[in-house]
């Protein structure tokens, strides 16, 4: 008898926590259901979207338009740069970008690539004094704006050897072309 009263009691205190766990599993899953099919954010840049299928973990695509090619390049960790084309721009400085694709902040997934194309400035230069100057300064001063400097030694005895006297067939302040030739004059 005491035997069957316990077997009651343990029959009834299984029943209620068999019930309790089907109830917690019920919610668990309840939880977990609502949770996949909305959209969760973590972090400015990660976001979760999840289908009944499969989890994926997107990333957003940078806003890079405006900045340093270089910059971006040693920036950029879970994407690829590809440079698809280098364009005159007269707002854009020589080496930023000047548009992107994907456009930023789309979400991606990671290990993406944006395609960029590439300013290389104003399509005219205007030429800097370089008068008293020596050749390796002119020249490089010339060169970082995408000129070819050719050097012309003259006689000349107003300026020490080995100093810029000036542009052969230009002035300073001149406009040129991206590329020109420009002929510089060196005392000899």
């Amino acid at each position: 008898m005491w035997a069957d009263k316990n077997k009651n009691k343990f029959r009834i205190i299984l029943s209620i926590s068999v019930s309790f766990l089907v109830v917690a599993a019920i919610l668990i899953g309840y939880y977990i259901y609502s949770n996949k099919v909305k959209i969760s954010k973590f972090r400015d840049d990660t976001e979760v979207s999840a289908s009944k299928s499969a989890e994926l973990v997107k990333v957003r695509v940078p806003d890079i338009v405006g900045k340093s090619l270089d910059l971006v390049k040693n920036e950029a960790k879970n994407y690829n740069i590809e440079v698809l084309s280098y364009e005159f721009d007269d707002t854009i400085p020589d080496g930023c970008i000047i548009s992107q694709t994907p456009g930023g902040g789309q979400a991606v997934l990671p290990g993406f690539t944006v395609a960029v194309n590439v300013s290389k400035g104003k399509e005219t230069k205007i030429l800097p004094e370089i008068s008293g100057l020596s050749l390796a300064e002119a020249s490089s001063l010339l060169s970082n704006l995408k000129l070819f400097p050719v050097e012309k030694r003259i006689l000349d005895s107003e300026f020490p050897e080995n100093t810029v006297i000036g542009y052969n067939d230009f002035s300073p302040g001149d406009s040129v072309r991206y590329g020109a030739k420009i002929v510089i004059l060196v005392s000899s």
